[in-house]
């Protein structure tokens, strides 16, 4: 069984209102046949689901890998093309507004 690590709620601006939608990260798993670790993402809302992966040599890699590139992922997305994707009652036009609504733009150190 998949374990999410990680959920951000999205919401869905569509022709019958606001629906609301998810980003989730699933926990690292090791796996030997490529001596590397994955890490699955995924994109949900009404009409639309995405899940891909991303291998790193380790956990800890791959869960910056899969943060750097999910805000680039939605981006890509017609949707969000569209105007259609939103966090926190705000619609979201720029990858690089995704990274700072998830929190990726603070500088922690």
């Amino acid at each position: 069984m998949d374990a999410v690590v990680a959920e951000r709620t999205l919401e869905f601006y569509g022709d019958d209102g606001v629906g609301v939608g998810a980003i989730r990260v699933y926990a690292p798993v090791k796996d030997e046949r490529v001596v590397a670790w994955l890490c699955q993402f995924e994109f949900v809302w009404p009409g639309f689901q995405l899940r891909r992966s991303l291998f790193a040599p380790d956990s800890w890699a791959v869960l910056f890998a899969v943060n750097a590139r999910v805000p680039r992922a939605i981006a890509e997305t017609e949707d969000f093309k569209a105007g259609r994707i939103g966090m926190f009652g705000k619609k979201l036009t720029t990858a690089r507004q995704v990274e700072k609504m998830l929190g990726l733009r603070k500088r922690w150190l």
